[in-house]
């Protein structure tokens, strides 16, 4: 019992999530799933199509949290906490809905040279800096 404590701190501080995978692992499977011209660049819209063809599942235009941490959970096997701080992150409206608005707003942010597409480098950066895990909470390693 004394060393249940500290090895479930130690299991939070340095776990990943459930599949083992990091940070930059789940970069290289993000943008491997929105890349479609696999030129290495990402644009806006392979980013909506993205969103349009796999999370939005009933098809209204509008990516609810549901959607987004069932799909997120699925292809990127993160917890439920790490998929529901994507959301919010996500969700610059804050009206729970995510679409093309919010979206295009994440691509400027991303697109660190302001040449309209967001390299694999500057999409992993971006990822590391907005992940709920990337902050210390654990889950996901650099």
């Amino acid at each position: 019992m004394k060393f249940s404590l500290p090895l479930l701190c130690v299991g939070i501080v340095f776990a990943a999530n459930h599949h083992g995978l990091t940070l930059d692992q789940i970069s290289t499977m993000i943008i491997g799933n929105m890349d479609k011209n696999a030129d290495g660049n990402i644009t806006v819209e392979e980013i909506d199509t993205e969103f349009v063809t796999n999370y939005d599942h009933d098809g209204d235009g509008c990516v609810t949290m549901h959607e987004f941490t069932h799909q997120w959970n699925l292809d990127y096997h993160d917890d439920h906490h790490a998929s529901e701080g994507m959301f919010h992150h996500l969700d610059i409206t804050t009206d729970g809905c995510l679409k093309k608005d919010d979206l295009g707003m994440h691509h400027m942010a991303m697109d660190t040279d302001n040449d309209n597409t967001v390299t694999g480098a500057e999409f992993t950066a971006w990822l590391h800096h907005v992940h709920p895990d990337s902050a210390g909470h654990g889950h996901h390693g650099r």
